[in-house]
This record gives C-alpha cells, sequence and structure tokens, in this order.
C-alpha cells in the first residue's frame, strides 16, 4: 500500500498489438492466442479502418502483425501508411508467398519478421512476447 493507495501488480503487457487481416477467422484465431497469454491485442480485417484506428491511437501500439495480401489493400501499402504516422512502427508480416526482392524492400523499410501461412500460432505468440515493448 501506497500513500495513494493500494499498489496493483499486473502481469499484462503494456503494449498493444494490432492485429491486421483480411481474414476475420485468422485475426480472431490471433486474438484469441494472444489473449490466453495475457497480451492485449486490437483486430481489424479491413485495413482502411485499422489505419483510422492507428492513426489516433498509435502510441498504445507495440507490435503490428500484418498480412502481406489483402483484397481492399496490400500490406506493403499499409505499413506505407503506417510509417507515415510513425516512423518508429514496428512490423512483423503474414504470408503465403513473399517474393524476395518484396521481402528485402520491406526488411529495409523496417520489417522485423515475416511469418509463413499457415500460421504456427505458439510462435507467434513466443515472438509477440520476446518483441512486445511497453509503452
Amino acid at each position: 500500500m501506497t500513500a495513494d493507495g493500494p499498489t496493483v501488480t499486473s502481469t499484462k503487457h503494456c503494449s498493444k498489438v494490432l492485429l491486421v487481416d483480411d481474414e476475420e477467422m485468422l485475426v480472431q484465431l490471433m486474438h484469441r492466442f494472444l489473449e490466453l497469454s495475457g497480451i492485449e491485442s486490437i483486430c481489424f480485417s479491413n485495413p482502411e479502418l485499422a489505419l483510422g484506428w492507428y492513426n489516433e491511437n498509435h502510441r498504445e501500439v507495440g507490435l503490428v502483425i500484418l498480412d502481406l495480401k489483402m483484397s481492399v489493400m496490400d500490406g506493403s501499402e499499409c505499413f506505407e501508411k503506417m510509417l507515415a504516422i510513425d516512423p518508429t512502427v514496428r512490423v512483423g508480416f503474414l504470408s503465403g508467398f513473399i517474393e524476395p526482392q518484396v521481402k528485402h524492400e520491406l526488411l529495409r523499410k523496417g520489417a522485423l519478421h515475416f511469418f509463413q501461412k499457415p500460421l504456427r500460432y505458439p510462435e507467434l505468440v513466443e515472438w509477440v512476447k520476446t518483441n512486445l515493448t511497453p509503452n
């Protein structure tokens, strides 16, 4: 107990993970696996809506998991727009297949990791735990 009230200790992470994939089921599965590990995430199946939310809330986001191939806007374009909002955005990409030159360009721009689909959810959770930085 402190002069300001009880001391609260939390095992939850301070930062949120933004999940963006146009496959709603995959977004929900990622969310559930992270939630079971005590990691808070925000989910979007529409990258344009995700960008609108990110523009207002990017200071709360420690990591972004972004699908590379989406119908409304591809992950590369979404990443570019996120970089314009916050040049320090930390992104891991999901893809079933990625051209080597595309991967090289995204790494040059600051991408941190590439996950192969079908996604291994325990691998995702461990990577997030290792790379999530508290605000």
